[in-house]
């Protein structure tokens, strides 16, 4: 009995020095790194922010939408949205959020979602300073997927002043804080072995093709795949994935009875991921927002179904003051 309770106990220490033996990558800023033609940098408090401008192709500007992306996406969810709007001559600036796409991998950063509005607004203003004085005192529309929801509802309820529309993508905002609940993962072992398995196994072709099936309702194409491992292949991703977990917080629904100004929600009628049951729960605080339901579209509508949701999203900007 003794011999095996070594046993024991030696397994259990050896489960526990393992992981720290095992390499993970290391998030290096670059900033002369520019993974697309339109990319900038942003840095607040010493945290670069990736970001791209879409510049109209016409020649008045009609307004400024800014996307927010959900968990594990970045400017490339849009990629299929920013060209229609541009047509349409809008301005379009797209982010990736700390901790994913092309933006710092970290520490010094919170997830909170009013954090995240604060840092978010920081981004804006400077843009809107360098921009000519028409431009810049146009008021941004305000458009986030799920996690990125709950992004722009906090930008939104922070500065009702700058904010012409705020615009939901199957939006997550009444998700628990994950500060909250992670109990044992929060334990330094634990944390190393998730780092570990997030970036030598999960973080690979198959495991992200397998996710976006469930998200999309279908296969995903190589194209596809690829969109969402390059930006999650970046170092240091894995690292961040322990105080992502601990440093997020979601808006309050009830902070969204604080914003008064229009609303609009897209949402793929077959999200088995935040189902439309979701949006009833928002329309209770957000009573006058606008509902425009994709019939057959999954978590992701904007990728899956990009023609009908530019037309919807179009429409509902059209008519906006």
């Amino acid at each position: 009995m003794k011999r095996f309770l070594i046993i024991v106990v030696f397994i259990l220490l050896l489960l526990q020095a393992v992981p720290f033996l095992i390499p993970l990558s290391r998030y290096t800023y670059n900033p002369e790194f520019k993974p697309y033609a339109n990319s900038f940098y942003f840095e607040d408090s010493g945290v670069p922010i990736h970001y791209r401008l879409f510049m109209p192709t016409t020649s008045r500007v009609k307004g400024k939408v800014f996307f927010v992306h959900g968990l594990g996406g970045s400017t490339e969810s849009f990629t299929l949205n920013a060209p229609s709007l541009i047509e349409q001559g809008y301005i379009v600036v797209s982010v990736d959020l700390p901790g994913f796409g092309y933006s710092a991998r970290g520490t010094n950063f919170s997830h909170g979602q009013t954090s995240r509005a604060r840092q978010l607004w920081s981004l804006l203003e400077v843009i809107d300073y360098n921009a000519s004085l028409d431009i810049g005192t146009i008021r941004w529309d305000l458009a986030g997927h799920s996690m990125g929801g709950g992004t722009v509802s906090a930008m939104a309820v922070s500065r009702p002043d700058r904010t012409r529309s705020l615009i939901l993508i199957d939006g997550a905002l009444s998700q628990s804080d994950r500060s909250s609940d992670g109990g044992l993962l929060f334990y330094p072992p634990v944390s190393r072995w998730t780092q570990v398995i997030l970036e030598h196994v999960l973080i690979k072709e198959k495991r992200i093709a397998s996710i976006l099936k469930s998200a999309y309702g279908r296969d995903a194409t190589a194209e596809e795949v690829q969109r969402y491992l390059k930006p999650l292949s970046v170092k240091g991703t894995a690292r961040g994935a322990i105080h992502f977990a601990k440093s997020s917080e979601s808006l309050p629904l009830s902070e969204l009875e604080r914003y008064s100004g229009p609303a609009f929600a897209i949402w793929g009628s077959r999200d088995n991921w935040v189902p439309i049951s979701e949006l009833d729960e928002i329309e209770k605080h957000l009573p006058k927002i606008e509902r425009f339901v994709i019939d057959g579209a999954g978590h992701l509508p904007h990728e899956t179904h990009a023609g009908v949701f530019n037309e919807a999203l179009n429409k509902f900007l059209e008519t906006r003051p």
